[in-house]
């Protein structure tokens, strides 16, 4: 009897397994990130690159979970955005600064204005340029967290809040859509991803209170790998459907995440997550930026290899993702001294 309660699915996995779930989830973002591997022995990783930006889902997904954690331990809001925002604005501003600068304005020989407009993310909205689409969403749904958390609690975290969220985003996304088209196609990949972090933060309470449902690990886990399966399935044979992917998306991501928190039980996953995790945020900022790099630097380097390129890219990221995170770590302590 106590084995069989021991293997019921309980939704505080996703707090504790956490830094399973980014680690896997970054390792996603990165191959998605990479180039394609002209290998038929390697046809997996080509499958998980073309659905690998799904570990940005799991991301905001896992986003909403943990504020209410935060907004639980200090629901000040001055604290709650200081804290927020100091972990966001500050790697930005270093790996932006010199990047931007020397790409637009060295390189690019472009003024200052788009020196700026790059690294405040203004021309995600006015150009489309995508570079650091992810960091203004999570601004944004950060913003909006408390009013969210505000209304969950004035309805007592029930269902009927979580749908009403839901249709809301639903219905102001379809205005945007056909009112602004010009503002929606350059901005749609953060509104289409509203409804993961809704969801996220409508189950954080799932997760701080530890509630368990009558369905056992093996049944979630297996659910999980199932999901993945068909949505790599999916994706490839079925690249176009009427509903957009990032949707699409929302519905798998969940799974997939619970999937990675019960992976993340076994002791060789903890062993190389708690090396990943804390640093997924400036692996996320530096990837692409490094994957443009040693991409240019390719014919130099006389590598051919796509696999070999991918790995360096990758372990380039990590080893920059540490260091950054050094910086910012020495920044706020002499901060917070003064």
């Amino acid at each position: 009897m106590d084995q069989n309660i021991d293997n019921t699915f309980n939704w505080y996995t996703l707090s504790k397994n956490r830094d399973a779930i980014y680690a896997l989830s970054i390792v996603l973002v990165m191959i998605f990130h990479s180039s394609k591997i002209d290998n038929d022995y390697l046809f997996i990783y080509n499958y998980l690159k073309r659905i690998g930006n799904i570990g940005v889902d799991i991301f905001l997904f896992m986003s909403g979970i943990s504020l209410y954690f935060s907004m639980k331990k200090d629901e000040n809001l001055w604290n709650f955005y200081k804290k927020r925002l100091q972990r966001i604005i500050l790697p930005v501003l270093i790996i932006g600064i010199p990047y931007y600068f020397m790409r637009d304005v060295i390189y690019y020989k472009q003024n200052l204005w788009i020196f700026l407009k790059n690294l405040s993310g203004v021309s995600l909205f006015t150009d489309k340029i995508k570079t650091s689409w992810f960091v203004t969403a999570i601004i944004i749904l950060y913003l909006l967290y408390p009013i969210l958390y505000r209304f969950y609690l004035k309805m007592h975290w029930s269902l009927q809040s979580l749908l009403i969220c839901i249709l809301l985003v639903l219905l102001f996304n379809f205005i945007l859509k056909y009112l602004f088209p010009v503002f929606w196609r350059n901005s749609e990949i953060i509104f289409r991803r509203f409804p993961i972090f809704i969801i996220g933060s409508y189950c954080g309470k799932l997760v701080f209170d530890k509630t368990k449902i009558s369905i056992t690990n093996n049944i979630m886990l297996l659910n999980g790998m199932i999901m993945l399966i068909l949505l790599c399935l999916l994706y490839s044979y079925y690249p176009n459907p009427f509903v957009s992917y990032r949707y699409v998306f929302c519905v798998f991501s969940i799974p997939i995440a619970i999937m990675f928190s019960l992976i993340g039980k076994l002791q060789q996953i903890k062993n190389i997550s708690v090396y990943i995790a804390p640093y997924t945020f400036e692996c996320y900022l530096l990837n692409e930026k490094v994957a443009n790099i040693v991409s240019r630097l390719r014919d130099v380097l006389k590598i051919n290899k796509s696999l070999i390129i991918n790995l360096i890219i990758i372990i380039l990221t990590i080893v920059f993702a540490i260091i950054l995170r050094k910086i910012e770590i020495v920044i706020i302590n002499i901060y917070n001294k003064n």
